[in-house]
């Protein structure tokens, strides 16, 4: 919370402000001196509803037109006096930094206005919901929520893409101005995916060509990359992501597996794995990396998920002594190169494979928490 003080005029101008603020001890006001200098509003100032000062505390929610992420907008909140004495400012309070509060006077005489004045960054997309309270002397604050929708300056579609390494056609990237600006600039900041603009489109905006390079310092295009996009216009950068898929990659998943004893054969330890392409995949092997142990590997099943065969679950079985291997590596290899690794635990139920179980688990719910999607005080196993 953001907390200053004035006696005719108030500004609270920035995040530094407000860092000075935090280190003073408790109960300490940062006092501004009374100054002659006037805020002039800006011609494009929006005027919220009037706020009523009456003898009880208010709460009101203002809702003013859509923002653009990173430009500032001025906005006018009128404080109406109605009651029958004069009403003084004591102090307002923004909560967060991207708003500075601006009054050219502190005083509010009975049945006149004062215009508070809300000068507004925003820097995230999307809703806009932040409270200002303003104090008086001797009468009950008033809290109020200003709300809107803050947009991006630039629409970036798609958002996701699936590319053929090579392929100087590749795909379409549309960049749009939701602001109708002209002259920006657009570049992948990605060595593995080159824009190449192509033409423009009333009604569309700018389309680049994406193509996904082959391999950079003898490093190949992985399977899976998101690609920051960056555009710029007069001198601001705004950032969105692409997603793309390699369509030449195989991906087999998981990545750790937590595979089951043979009832009838203790020697001989039996797990799957799902195997996804983009193109029909025939050359796909795999082998023990480690610990070998005179361990073998066989496929012994290949079912088919989907229509076209790209989506295919596969069955191998360990051999040999895997009762004193407890975890094994194993390598895809795909035209001579390793694509992929994979964990295997041979006995599910061994202490190392459930402590295991239990993080991989654990790391779920964490990441669950932070999307919103589960309670913190839920168990984590």
């Amino acid at each position: 919370m953001i907390r200053l003080n004035a006696f005719f005029l108030i500004v609270i101008v920035s995040s530094y402000h407000a860092l000075a603020q935090e280190a003073e001890p408790p109960g300490r006001d940062r006092a501004l001196k009374p100054t002659g200098v006037q805020f002039k509003p800006p011609s494009d100032l929006i005027k919220t509803n009037s706020v009523e000062l009456t003898d009880t505390e208010e709460f009101h929610r203002l809702t003013i037109p859509r923002m653009q992420s990173g430009k500032e907008k001025v906005i006018g909140v009128p404080l109406k006096n109605i009651s029958d004495k004069k009403i003084t400012v004591k102090n307002i309070e923004v909560s967060c930094g991207c708003m500075a509060a601006i009054a050219n006077s502190l005083e509010i005489n009975t049945k006149e206005t004062l215009l508070v004045y809300l000068r507004i960054t925003p820097t995230e997309v999307g809703r806009f919901a932040k409270r200002v309270t303003i104090s008086f002397e001797g009468s009950p604050a008033v809290t109020c929520v200003i709300e809107s929708i803050v947009a991006a300056a630039f629409n970036v579609s798609p958002n996701a893409m699936l590319l053929e390494p090579g392929d100087v056609q590749g795909g379409e990237l549309v960049v749009k101005s939701v602001f109708d600006y002209s002259g920006f600039e657009v570049k992948s900041l990605n060595p593995f995916m080159k824009l190449v603009y192509d033409r423009q489109e009333k009604e569309k905006g700018n389309i680049y060509r994406c193509e996904l390079v082959e391999g950079v310092k003898d490093v190949k295009a992985p399977a899976e990359l998101m690609v920051p996009i960056q555009v710029k216009y007069l001198g601001k950068i705004h950032e969105y992501s692409l997603q793309v898929i390699n369509s030449a990659s195989v991906a087999v998943k998981p990545s750790i597996v937590f595979a089951r004893r043979n009832a009838q054969d203790d020697n001989q330890t039996e797990f799957f794995v799902v195997v996804r392409s983009w193109r029909e995949v025939n050359d796909l092997t795999c082998e023990i990396a480690s610990p070998a142990n005179g361990l073998s590997l066989k496929e012994i099943r290949r079912k088919s998920l989907s229509g076209d065969a790209l989506l295919q679950a596969v069955t191998f079985v360990i051999e040999g002594d895997t009762q004193s291997t407890e975890e094994v590596t194993i390598n895809w290899i795909r035209d001579g190169e390793i694509v992929g690794t994979c964990r295997v635990f041979t006995n599910g139920r061994s202490d190392l494979a459930q402590e295991t179980f239990r993080e991989l688990n654990r790391e779920r719910n964490r990441q669950l928490i932070e999307q919103g999607k589960a309670n913190a005080l839920d168990p984590l196993e």
